[in-house]
């Protein structure tokens, strides 16, 4: 259950570390969308 929970929160901080990379990629102009 722990080893399961390690992992989880490796991957969530993975995403969190990738989330800033996403976001710029995203052109602004599809954010402005409402």
């Amino acid at each position: 259950m722990a080893s399961s929970q390690g992992r989880s929160d490796l991957q969530f901080a993975d995403w969190m570390a990738s989330l800033p990379e996403r976001i710029h990629r995203v052109p602004l102009t599809s954010l402005a969308i409402p």
